[in-house]
């Protein structure tokens, strides 16, 4: 009985069909392997394509007037019930209750928005002002705990009573108590509830 010698790689001992049928639970589960990496890579491109974004890119959304994102929401929904005739005599019924309704905006926050213009009344100043304003905001909706300070609306507005308070006379440790003589315009917060 003569044995062959097995060939090297790449040798004329018949090549890869030749292993194949020397080895056939190893090309057998290198095809498995092959044909499972190939189907990830299929099944991989199909999601990515599909999708184009992931779900957590919320950058093409749309804002509104106060800079909130406003995204919409499908509401559109259909449900059908069929009944067929049965042996027992019922009669076929289709109900079919669509319910359609225009895409909602996400609720906006509400917040303080450092957007409108006060013109200081004669004899008005910071510390007055801004308890006034921290009055009106909660009128309109802030949160009890919320109150603004002369100091933020001196950092809001600095470049503009620091040129008042030297055309006026009075050191930057005054600021708080600055007797204003009115016109004088500044930019204070407002409570915007959506």
């Amino acid at each position: 009985m003569a044995m062959n010698a097995p060939s090297a790689p790449g040798g004329s001992g018949g090549g890869i069909s030749q292993f194949v049928e020397d080895n056939p639970t190893i090309a057998l589960g290198g095809g498995i392997i092959l044909i499972v990496i190939i189907g990830a890579l299929i099944l991989r491109k199909n999601t990515t394509a599909a999708s184009g974004t992931s779900g957590q890119d919320l950058s093409g959304l749309t804002t509104d007037a106060y800079g909130n994102k406003i995204a919409y929401v499908p509401t559109a929904t259909s449900f059908t019930t069929t009944n067929y005739q049965s042996n027992s005599g019922n009669s076929s019924t289709t109900t079919d209750n669509s319910v359609k309704s225009t895409p909602v905006a996400a609720p906006a926050r509400a917040a303080l928005y450092w957007n409108q213009k006060y013109m200081f009344k004669p004899g008005e100043n910071l510390a007055g002002l801004a308890y006034n304003v921290t009055k009106a905001i909660k009128a309109h909706g802030a949160p009890p705990s919320l109150t603004i300070t002369w100091q933020q609306i001196y950092q809001y507005n600095q470049a503009t009573l620091d040129g008042l308070a030297k055309q006026y006379g009075y050191k930057s440790t005054n600021i708080s108590s600055m007797k204003m003589r009115g016109g004088e315009a500044v930019t204070i917060p407002q409570w915007i509830t959506a």
